[in-house]
């Protein structure tokens, strides 16, 4: 069996990450015929990781198919590479409140080789790949291994089209929430970034509620609804010990950002007239703050806050979406993005734990 092995290197911006990933972990997520020897991830510091590890291709000599001769150089660039960066994206925390940190492959991906069985066959001691250099807009809190490893795992069980619903809404899912990480590519970003930022982590989201295509939702009031706004609250309700315990917690910690909302008069349509979902929300929130219950008229559309929080944002997506003048846009639009990210990215990966 004639074989090779290259090291390779890479590098991530915008995540701080130490650790050497786990024998176990690397066999499981080793190619056909390419080994996973070792992973390893290096802080460089609050901004940059390098990742450094080990290949060895083994196949039959001389080959049946000529691509042999690069497998090494295909799974890394083409699989483990970009498991790498869904997994980081999704382990992604936030150092400081309201910053939008984003993971950015930086520069090349480069290879040595390492050894080389005795039959000789010609490989490029070095090799490098050709990207472009990206930078990053804000840091992140440093990702803890295990929650990396859990991460690799699970979106390395993601091969080509989803043979599930699942599958299928995850992956176009990650698309859009990597098509969110994306965007800008400065010190920070401008406002035509921080629209696309949020309208794909939207987009991410509507791949998720499809899932719930054709619920059916009965509102406070007692009115059967039907259509985006039954799907959006139902794939929530649907999902208690994740999706509702998420934005459950978050409307307990972040009520800064739920006021902000209560405050900004969003509407929706309900039949043939409009309900003010900022009215329901600050409803809520005055139920959350005083014992003694709440002093506003009770809402009609929503059930409770988890709900009046989605459907602010459905108001917001559907002023952005539609071109509305929507007043303090830009203060809405980066404090939706705070809630979308966290929310799909713990519910991508509790969606990931049922693909087998």
């Amino acid at each position: 069996m004639a074989y090779y092995s290259y090291s390779f290197e890479m590098i991530f911006s915008g995540v701080s990450v130490n650790g050497t990933v786990s024998n176990e972990l690397c066999k499981d997520l080793s190619g056909t015929h390419t080994m996973l020897d070792t992973l390893e991830f290096q802080r460089h510091s609050d901004e940059e990781t390098l990742i450094k590890g080990k290949v060895t291709t083994s196949f039959t000599y001389p080959p049946a198919n000529i691509d042999a001769y690069g497998d090494a150089f295909q799974y890394v660039l083409m699989n483990l590479e970009m498991w790498v960066h869904k997994a980081l994206m999704l382990s992604l925390r936030p150092a400081r409140v309201g910053s939008l940190p984003r993971v950015q492959k930086k520069g090349q991906t480069t290879f040595s080789l390492l050894e080389i069985s005795n039959e000789g066959f010609n490989m490029p001691p070095k090799y490098s790949t050709m990207e472009g250099f990206r930078v990053l807009n804000e840091i992140s809190d440093p990702i803890e291994i295990k929650d990396l490893e859990t991460a690799l795992t699970n979106v390395s069980k993601l091969q080509g089209v989803g043979e599930t619903d699942i599958e299928d809404a995850v992956q176009r899912a990650l698309f859009w929430m990597g098509s969110a990480n994306d965007a800008g590519n400065g010190t920070g970003l401008h406002f035509h970034e921080i629209v696309s930022k949020f309208r794909a982590l939207w987009t991410a989201y509507n791949a998720l509620y499809y899932l719930e295509s054709g619920a059916r939702f009965t509102s406070r009031e007692g009115t059967i609804i039907q259509g985006e706004k039954a799907e959006i609250i139902m794939y929530m309700n649907n999902r208690p010990d994740f999706a509702k315990s998420f934005l459950s917690s978050y409307a307990t910690r972040r009520t800064v950002i739920l006021k902000s909302f209560a405050g900004a008069s969003l509407k929706l349509r309900k039949g043939s007239g409009y309900v003010n979902v900022s009215d329901e929300l600050n409803y809520y929130l005055d139920k959350q703050m005083n014992p003694i219950g709440p002093r506003l008229p009770a809402p009609t559309l929503t059930n409770d806050i988890e709900e009046a929080l989605l459907m602010c944002i459905y108001s917001i997506r559907n002023h952005n979406f539609h071109g509305s003048n929507l007043e303090n846009a830009l203060s809405l639009l980066r404090e939706s993005i705070d809630v979308l990210e966290g929310f799909l990215r713990h519910s991508i990966l509790e969606e990931l734990k049922t693909v087998v």
